[in-house]
């Protein structure tokens, strides 16, 4: 029996070669076609947005840590290299422990391992609650001050120390500052005494740390005595150099 005569009619013969080569060329179309749009998952969108949040705040991090340490310039008139250090400007409550260790190893510590120096650290208008990281932090931060920069440190100047800033130190100030550090912090009331150690246009000193310099001419001072661990605060007007935690009082209190 033959083909079936419509069959024949609409389909035409081709020759092998024809299928080959069309199946050839669609192959060859899919293999070298551009590959069709991925569309971003959501959750991709959040991870970018949350990486770009974290280079902001650490961004932002670092300029905090940038205004808070410093290393300048000038010289004490001991001619030795000087950190300034403000407390209102250390981040003390957003930074972390380790992001504070961080910067102080990569931006600070190579800069004192060669010679001697000497801190400024001005206390006025420091806030507990934004820039006090804790003892524990302080502890892990200070064991984290490489020996060689320990040993260069000759002297520490604690510029407004108020009352609760005393009886932190010294209470915690020997376990904190182990290795001699305690007894090279020096106690500086008032900018006046600041001077007798540190040349008066060698440090740049922000504007609000005179304001409070300057309100405290109108305010009487109670000064600790040298041993910060006696039974009760003593009013004072002499100058102890060679006491190991000079606290300088600008006024006699009788």
């Amino acid at each position: 029996m033959g083909p079936h005569p419509g069959l024949t009619s609409s389909i035409p013969a081709l020759p092998l070669t024809h299928y080959f080569t069309t199946t050839t060329a669609t192959t060859h179309h899919y293999l070298n076609s551009a590959p069709p749009p991925i569309s971003f998952h959501p959750f991709s969108v959040v991870a970018a947005a949350v990486d770009a949040g974290i280079t902001q705040l650490s961004s932002k991090m670092s300029l905090e840590m940038n205004r808070a340490f410093q290393l300048i310039r000038g010289r004490d008139k001991h001619n030795r290299k000087i950190l300034r250090i403000i407390g209102k400007y250390f981040p003390g409550k957003v930074a972390s422990v380790e992001s504070v260790k961080q910067y102080l190893i990569e931006n600070i510590f190579p800069e004192l391992k060669e010679e001697a120096f000497s801190i400024v650290y001005f206390n006025a208008d420091v806030e507990k609650s934004q820039n006090f990281a804790g003892i524990s932090a302080l502890k892990s931060i200070y064991d984290a001050i490489p020996i060689k920069v320990r040993d260069n440190l000759q002297a520490v100047y604690f510029v407004h120390p108020g009352i609760q800033s005393r009886l932190f130190l010294a209470t915690f100030g020997r376990f904190i500052f182990t290795g001699g550090l305690y007894g090279k912090l020096k106690y500086i009331s008032r900018l006046d005494y600041l001077w007798v150690h540190v040349k008066r246009m060698e440090i740049e000193i922000p504007e609000f740390v005179y304001d409070h310099d300057q309100d405290l001419e109108y305010r009487p001072m109670i000064d600790f005595d040298s041993g910060l661990e006696g039974e009760h605060p003593r009013a004072r007007c002499a100058l102890h150099l060679d006491s190991p935690m000079e606290s300088y009082s600008s006024r006699c209190i009788s």
